[in-house]
């Protein structure tokens, strides 16, 4: 099931064409202002590996000042994201890429799980799956055993604690809670959790003992609980966070697409639909269920486009996409996505700018994604 995945028997050219770059390079033969107006998914992934985001360390941070060019700090779950695109669009030849795994890699083999320097020890289980999951596949792809190795121990990380707790919990016992963070959806909630399981399940498939059992735990305990309504979404206001909604969703979908569901959950086509209904008449998408005065959040503007495609829904948020394509920034290198477009100093947003890339790929070209392929 991972043959598309694992390194190729012959040896790679030392820079190897990037699909997305060669579906570029044709469009703009073809139409020589396109890129101009209609950023493409290789003009994205283009900013995303030339190394904008890079730390000295290898750690990728998660923004970038636009007007000061400051990037916030690196960012151990932004770093697996981007192991994770760089395997979607060929581009684990990049420097930035092979660091960014190397500083992982180093991490773990030296125990270090925490999840953010502003949280202190604290390890929140779903950036540990994010992490895990970029290891294994870039790894299996770039033929690195240890970071094999560093994925797999992430997942076992994950299902120790689901065969210890009866579930996963959104963070690690053993590290304790951020200190001086109210309660929200990301340290108390557990349907965003959902997502974990294409790390558990990428163990599964190498062979590692109880992932898909794990894994099976989860997705029993989000489809029990998902709503839109659901506490485990709130943020501390008590909104709702359409960013984890996305992450739930996308959890569900990797499960059915591991074993092959002819009919995609009616769960996740329902909540969809749901989500879809808070579009903005802009044609993106808020943070949270709100249609006044809401500014736009490109994470999940993307995360929605993307799903819509997965679910054979795309008719339904043409302007959606349209309107993805007009707020991407153009760069020194590529082109990049604001974390909010309507915000007074723009961030280009490290993980938008990845959700976005994959899917405007789906949009523009093949729409088949495999289930280890979702980032």
């Amino acid at each position: 099931m991972l043959q598309r995945l694992r390194v190729p028997a012959s040896p790679a050219p030392s820079t190897p064409p990037s699909n997305v770059a060669r579906q570029s390079e044709l469009q703009e033969r073809q139409s020589p202002l396109a890129r101009l107006t209609a950023p493409t998914s290789a003009d994205l992934f283009e900013w995303l590996f030339a190394g904008a985001l890079a730390h000295p360390s290898g750690g990728i941070a998660g923004w970038r000042e636009r007007g000061s060019g400051r990037l916030s700090d690196e960012y151990p779950e932004i770093s697996g994201y981007f192991l994770s695109a760089a395997v979607f669009a060929d581009a684990t030849g990049s420097a930035a890429v092979a660091r960014a795994a190397e500083w992982l890699i180093a991490r773990f083999e030296a125990s270090e799980f925490a999840s953010r320097r502003a949280d202190g020890p604290t390890i929140y289980n779903f950036d540990v799956g994010i992490i895990g999951a970029g290891l294994i596949k870039y790894g299996l792809r770039a033929g690195h055993d240890r970071a094999v190795t560093a994925g797999i121990r992430a997942a076992s990380c994950l299902r120790d604690q689901v065969d210890r707790h009866g579930h996963l919990p959104t963070l690690d016992p053993t590290a304790g809670p951020p200190r001086g963070r109210a309660a929200t959806w990301s340290t108390v909630g557990r349907l965003h959790l959902a997502k974990t399981v294409q790390c558990l399940l990428l163990a599964d498939e190498l062979g590692a003992a109880g992932m898909r059992e794990a894994a099976r735990i989860i997705i029993d305990d989000v489809r029990s609980r998902i709503s839109l309504a659901s506490d485990s979404l709130r943020e501390a206001d008590g909104q709702i966070n359409l960013h984890a909604a996305c992450y739930a969703l996308e959890g569900l979908w990797i499960w059915d697409a591991a074993h092959g569901a002819d009919n995609l959950d009616e769960i996740l086509h329902t909540t969809f639909s749901e989500l879809v209904s808070y579009r903005l008449p802009s044609g993106g998408f808020p943070r949270n269920p709100s249609r006044l005065a809401a500014r736009e959040q490109s994470d999940v503007h993307s995360q929605v486009i993307r799903l819509a495609v997965l679910l054979g829904s795309d008719s339904a948020i043409q302007p959606s996409i349209a309107r993805l394509r007009q707020v991407a920034l153009p760069t020194e290198c590529g082109w990049s996505l604001p974390y909010q477009p309507q915000a007074p100093e723009l961030h280009e947003n490290a993980w938008a700018t990845m959700f976005a890339a994959q899917a405007l790929a789906l949009v523009d070209g093949s729409r088949d994604l495999e289930w280890w392929e979702l980032i």
